[in-house]
């Protein structure tokens, strides 16, 4: 997709970029055209964060297990910008990421991470509290000290998890539910390093 020059060419390959996410999304997943549509365009709103005030969050969930909820999210996690896991961080070190990168933070199994470590489960909490608008904060008490710090904690996030969420973190989201895959349904396997070699020119794009 050339660089755009004009307004109109760039209405042009804006939409071209989109149609592009949106094959490539499904591709891997089976959800439907609506729910491809709202992605793609959330993850073009990764890269152009600077220029908004507000992120919605996304919320993907299901009715049962093994419905694809991880896949989409390293799917998604292929071609966002600055995508980063959380899986295995602790409460500080998420806090800093977050603060100091301001990444695409994907946050799996949001259900069980919110009924287990309690330092975590606040951390993540607080961080979708108020990291949905510009100038969200999350307040610490950081080393040895206990001084109280400020972390910024604006930026675009995507989790995943079955079960209810706080209404605060549910009203900021944007809903994907999910399903099982039907034996019809024939979908391409995502692995890692294709996918990363194969994502490389719409990362680029975007």
């Amino acid at each position: 997709i050339q660089p755009p020059t004009t307004p109109e060419t760039a209405a042009i390959a804006t939409a071209q970029l989109l149609d592009a996410i949106k094959s490539w999304i499904l591709t891997y997943v089976v959800i439907s055209e609506e729910q491809a549509t709202i992605l793609a365009v959330w993850v073009l709103h990764t890269y152009v964060l600077n220029a908004s005030d507000i992120t919605p969050y996304i919320h993907i969930t299901a009715p049962e297990k093994e419905s694809g909820k991880s896949l989409l999210m390293d799917v998604l996690a292929a071609v966002a910008c600055n995508p980063i896991r959380s899986g295995g961080m602790t409460a500080a070190a998420l806090v800093r990421i977050v603060d100091r990168h301001h990444p695409t933070l994907f946050l799996d199994e949001m259900d069980a991470a919110m009924g287990g470590d309690k330092e975590f489960a606040e951390a993540q909490r607080g961080i979708l509290n108020e990291g949905f608008h510009r100038g969200g904060r999350f307040f610490k008490c950081d080393g040895q000290n206990h001084d109280l710090r400020e972390f910024d904690v604006f930026s675009c996030k995507c989790f995943a998890g079955i079960g209810k969420l706080p209404d605060t973190v549910t009203s900021r989201s944007i809903v994907i539910e999910m399903r099982r895959k039907l034996q019809t349904e024939v979908v391409a396997p995502f692995r890692q390093r294709a996918a990363k070699i194969a994502a490389a020119p719409l990362k680029s794009s975007l």
